[in-house]
């Protein structure tokens, strides 16, 4: 499978992984938020299915640490706050992660409070921890999303949509049809009409 993007937002295990057929993905994209032991989960879960395995971290995500740094490094100042903030992830989009690394690491913080001081070494960890997924520019530059708002919102339109309408009660076998008839039907191609025509000659 060349240039095609399967985005899932799932407890994915490796039989769901076979399932959708990742054996056949040159490169598959995990994109995640900072949370521990996340990466480590899906590679055990991909591991021997996948052929390559490329991590992202959620841009967003990684621009809240900046913000929530910068609240307490300009408490009352706030358009220098939002204005160092802003060019801080401009760089982390444009430049990567290691010459965010490299902004922070310069920070002159003579002077600062125990708690800034406290603050900026976490900051400086937490880039460091992720740097290797943090190449946006390259990513941006493949075509790659970088945010996990797609995602999300698609589990509010393909499922939560369909299957928390009032009264509606459900197991696993149901939801798991469900779910998969509900994402051919608001797919944007023809997989819902090349669907039903393959199953009524089957």
């Amino acid at each position: 499978m060349r240039n095609n993007f399967l985005p899932l937002e799932l407890d994915i295990s490796s039989g769901q992984a076979q399932a959708v057929q990742m054996n056949r993905c040159d490169l598959v994209i995990c994109l995640t938020d900072g949370g521990n032991g996340l990466e480590d989960c899906l590679t055990a879960a991909l591991g021997g299915v996948a052929r390559q395995v490329q991590f992202v971290l959620d841009f967003h995500h990684a621009c809240e640490h900046l913000t929530e740094f910068g609240k307490l490094l300009w408490p009352d100042d706030s358009p220098t706050r939002e204005a160092r903030t802003a060019a801080w992830c401009h760089e982390l989009k444009t430049a990567g992660g290691e010459r965010l690394l490299e902004i922070i690491q310069a920070l002159d913080l003579s002077g600062a409070p125990p708690n800034v001081l406290d603050s900026h070494r976490l900051l400086t960890n937490y880039v460091h921890s992720n740097l290797h997924r943090m190449d946006y520019p390259t990513y941006l530059a493949n075509g790659w999303q970088i945010g996990s708002g797609v995602v999300e919102s698609a589990c509010k339109t393909v499922v939560c949509r369909r299957l928390k309408q009032s009264g509606m009660r459900w197991r696993e076998p149901g939801t798991d049809s469900l779910c998969h008839l509900r994402a051919l039907y608001l797919s944007s191609d023809q997989r819902w009409e090349h669907y039903w025509t393959r199953a009524a000659a089957s």
